[in-house]
C-alpha cells in the first residue's frame, strides 16, 4: 500500500509538471502509471486474498517505479513541451474542411447504426468515429477566433459525450479514456493553462466511478446477476498483480522469457488470421492467460500485465533495462513531432492532419501502459484510414496547377487577343530601346539581359 501511494503521488506530480500548461505523451504515461500501478497496488494491499507469493506485488511496483524514474530522467527535457506563446492557426479553409469531414463521419456512422447495417458495429467503425470526433474537435479548436470559453469548445466536448453515450459499445473503456486524452492534448496545446490539467486530475475519481458503473451495467445487460460481487474496476486493478505473477513465474522457473517473440504480433496485426504463418505467436494478452486460468488458454480470453510486465515476460529483469531507452525514445519522438506540427500550423497545409495523428498516438498512451505494445499499435492502426482519406482530399485540393508554357509555342497557335498583346509589348520594347540609344545609352545585347522578354515573330507584328 505504501508503494502504491508513492506511485500515485509521483505519477500525478509528473503529469502536472511535464509540459507546464500542456498535456504531453510523457505526462500521460506517468498518469497512467499512477492509476494502473499506484491505485492497483493500493487495491492489492487492501485485498485479503493473496494471488501471488508474499513480496512479488511489492517487487512489481518497485521495478515499475524504477523504470518510470529512469524514463523520466532520460526523456524529460527532450520531450518537454515548455509553455510558449499561443500557437499559429491553420488556414480557415483547411480547418473548415477538417471540421466538415469529421462531422460527416459522425453522421454517416450514426445513420448506418440506426439503419441496422451489418458492419455498423464493427471495431473499425468505432475507430472511424474516434477519428471523426478528433478531426471535428481539432478543426473547431484551432480556429483563429476560438476562445477557451466558447461554443466551439462546447461543440467539441459535446462530440465526445456523443461518442461516449451513443457510439461506444460498452467494451474497451480505454477508448473513451484515449479520446478524452486526445481532446485534452488539443485543448491544452491551443490554451496552455495549468488549470485544465488540475481539473483533469480532480475529475479522474468521478470518471473512474462512472466507467465502473458503465461496466457493471454492461455485464448486467449481457447476463442478469453477472455483476454481483464485482467492482467494475477489475481490469484496471489487476495488471500490477499479473506483473507480480510474471515475476514469480520466471523467478521459480515456471516459464522462460519469450525473448521478444510477442512483439512479432504487431506487424502481423494487419494480416488476416487465416493468412498468418503458424510461427507467428498470439498477442501477449492471450499468452498471459496461462498464469491466470490455464483452462481458458486458446479460448479468446485475454488479460493484461502492464508494459513493464510485457518487457519482463520477454527478457526477464534485463527487459526492464531495455525498456528504458525504447520508451524514452518513443515519448521524445511523439512529443517533439506534436510540437513541430503545432509550429507548422500556419505554414503547411497538412500540419493540422499531422497534429491530429500525433495527438491520437499520444492520447492512446494509456493503452500502452495498461496492456503493452500490441493493443496500443492495433488501435492506432484502425484509426488511420480516415486520416489517409483526408490527406488525399487535401492533396487534391492543394495540388499545384501546371501553367502552359506559352513562350515556347508558335505565335500563330496562340489566341488572337494574346498574340496581339505580346506583339504590342514587343513593339514597346523596341521603341524604348531606340529612345535609350538617342539619349546616349548603349543598347543591351540579349546576352547582357538577365531575363529577356519574349519577342513575337515578324508574322505577328503590326508593322508587317
Amino acid at each position: 500500500m505504501a508503494l502504491g501511494v508513492v506511485a500515485v503521488l509521483y505519477g500525478t506530480w509528473a503529469f502536472l509538471s511535464h509540459g507546464h500548461g500542456r498535456i504531453t505523451a510523457l505526462g500521460l504515461f506517468n498518469f497512467a502509471f499512477a492509476l494502473f500501478v499506484g491505485v492497483g497496488g493500493i487495491s492489492e494491499g487492501l485485498d485479503p486474498l493473496a494471488r501471488t507469493s508474499a513480496g512479488y506485488v511489492s517487487a512489481a511496483i518497485t521495478l515499475a517505479l524504477v523504470v518510470q524514474l529512469l524514463v523520466n530522467q532520460a526523456s524529460w527535457r527532450k520531450a518537454s513541451s515548455a509553455e510558449a506563446e499561443t500557437p499559429g492557426t491553420p488556414p480557415i479553409q483547411g480547418a473548415r474542411l477538417i471540421t466538415r469531414l469529421g462531422a460527416a463521419g459522425i453522421v454517416a456512422v450514426f445513420i448506418a447504426q440506426r439503419a441496422g447495417l451489418p458492419f455498423a458495429d464493427l471495431g473499425v467503425v468505432d475507430a472511424a468515429v474516434f477519428a471523426s470526433v478528433t478531426l471535428f474537435a481539432a478543426g473547431l479548436i484551432f480556429r483563429e477566433d476560438t476562445e477557451l470559453a466558447s461554443r466551439r469548445v462546447l461543440y467539441a466536448l459535446g462530440a465526445f459525450v456523443l461518442y461516449a453515450t451513443v457510439f461506444h459499445q460498452g467494451t474497451g473503456r480505454l477508448r473513451l479514456v484515449a479520446l478524452a486524452c486526445v481532446l485534452g492534448l488539443l485543448l491544452t496545446a491551443r490554451f496552455p493553462y495549468r488549470g485544465i490539467k488540475w481539473a483533469a486530475v480532480a475529475v479522474t475519481p468521478l470518471a473512474v466511478w462512472w466507467l465502473a458503473q458503465d461496466r457493471l451495467d454492461y455485464q448486467e445487460s449481457l447476463n442478469p446477476g453477472a455483476s454481483e460481487g464485482r467492482t467494475g474496476l477489475e481490469s484496471m486493478l489487476s495488471p500490477i498483480r499479473l506483473f507480480g505473477q510474471i515475476i514469480e513465474a520466471i523467478d521459480v522457473s515456471a516459464l522462460t522469457p519469450s525473448w521478444g517473440t510477442t512483439f512479432l504480433s504487431v506487424p502481423f496485426a494487419v494480416v488476416p488470421e487465416q493468412l498468418q504463418p503458424d510461427w507467428v505467436p498470439p498477442a501477449l494478452g492471450y499468452q498471459l492467460v496461462a498464469l491466470v486460468d490455464a483452462g481458458r488458454l486458446g479460448s479468446g480470453y485475454s488479460v493484461v500485465g502492464t508494459v513493464y510486465g510485457e518487457w519482463y515476460w520477454n527478457f526477464g529483469s534485463l527487459g526492464l533495462l531495455l525498456a528504458v531507452p525504447v520508451l524514452s525514445w518513443l515519448f521524445i519522438a511523439v512529443d517533439s513531432r506534436f510540437r513541430r506540427s503545432l509550429t507548422d500550423l500556419a505554414s503547411k497545409p497538412y500540419a493540422l492532419v499531422s497534429l491530429v495523428f500525433w495527438a491520437m498516438l499520444a492520447g492512446g498512451i494509456a493503452d500502452l501502459a495498461w496492456s503493452g505494445t500490441h493493443t496500443w499499435a492495433v488501435r492506432q492502426l484502425s484509426r488511420l484510414p480516415l486520416l489517409i482519406l483526408l490527406i488525399a482530399i487535401l492533396w487534391f485540393t492543394n495540388r499545384p496547377v501546371r501553367q502552359p508554357q506559352l513562350w515556347n509555342r508558335d505565335p500563330k497557335l496562340l489566341p488572337s487577343a494574346l498574340r496581339d498583346r505580346l506583339a504590342g509589348e514587343a513593339h514597346a520594347d523596341a521603341s524604348c530601346g531606340r529612345a535609350r540609344v538617342r539619349r546616349g545609352h548603349p543598347r543591351l545585347s540579349p546576352a547582357d539581359t538577365p531575363h529577356p522578354r519574349p519577342v513575337a515573330s515578324p508574322a505577328a507584328s503590326p508593322r508587317s
